[in-house]
């Protein structure tokens, strides 16, 4: 254990790194083609095959956060220092996407949606070219925190401190349909889309919760003294989460609770590809 707690501001955020395919992973695919993507100790980023054994490490950068590996898995976006970046899968080639600071792939990885400083969700091509009108204005109060885009690349979902509190929100991708899912106190943060988009995970003052994409049937699936944190949806429908600083896994019913891995560092945003 490494007793590393989780707040729920986006310089938190910005502290660790998350790799993904488009908007998570869910049911319906063969566990042993899974890797796990993680940071260690903040700024090493690392790669573990289902069942976990040789770590590899990838490349290292600063302060890295909230990347996603691309649906090919050619690819990975991350944010390094507060800006998105655009490299290739063992970090080569680097492109920055400068002014953004959130972004995630559609559903065929030909363009990004990207976040701006100033909160303007806009779509792009990999290289920040042909980059589109804005989409939706999230420039109010704290802005958005964190940001995910369902598998199918037709929603968007994303937590906003538009009025003091970080809520979930989820969008068409052409900024339509707005619906506020959580409610003014509750500090929710870190979503994120399960394969079919029908379900949410996200973190809430230190616990994992679940809500369907209606915004019905909150479900606090953890509630240890523990911060739990960062979780995502693995390919079989269950959840990977980062507990005192080590990866957890657990049912998407909050049972079966178990650590996959208690690295010698701290490891952090974990995502499954």
């Amino acid at each position: 254990m490494k007793g590393k707690a989780f707040g729920f501001s986006f310089a938190t955020v910005a502290a660790g790194v998350l790799l993904a395919g488009c908007g998570g992973s869910g049911a319906g695919t063969t566990l042993s083609t899974e890797a796990i993507y993680s940071v260690d100790n903040d700024n090493g980023i690392v790669r573990q095959v289902f069942p976990f054994n040789a770590v590899v490490n990838l490349f290292t950068s600063l302060t890295v956060s909230h990347v996603r590996v691309s649906p090919d898995g050619t690819k990975i976006l991350f944010t390094s220092a507060g800006t998105v970046k655009v490299a290739d899968i063992d970090g080569s080639n680097q492109v920055t996407l400068t002014g953004y600071k959130l972004a995630d792939w559609n559903g065929d990885g030909s363009k990004i949606y990207a976040v701006s400083f100033t909160n303007s969700i806009r779509s792009m091509d990999p290289d920040g070219t042909n980059v589109s009108a804005e989409i939706y204005d999230g420039n109010l109060g704290g802005g958005i925190l964190s940001f995910d885009v369902s598998r199918s690349g037709t929603k968007i979902a994303f937590s906003g401190a538009f009025l003091g509190w970080s809520r979930i929100h989820t969008i068409n991708v052409d900024g339509s349909g707005d619906a506020t899912l959580t409610p003014d106190n509750e500090n929710a943060i870190n979503v994120r889309w399960n394969e079919e988009g029908d379900l949410l995970v996200y973190e809430r003052n230190g616990d994992i919760w679940t809500i369907s994409e209606s915004g019905s049937g909150a479900i606090n699936l953890t509630s240890s003294a523990e911060a739990e944190s960062q979780p995502v949806f693995r390919r079989n429908g269950s959840i990977v989460f980062v507990k005192d600083g080590d990866l957890w896994s657990m049912s998407v019913n909050g049972s079966d609770q178990a650590e996959l891995y208690d690295g010698t560092n701290a490891q952090s945003w974990p995502e499954v590809y």
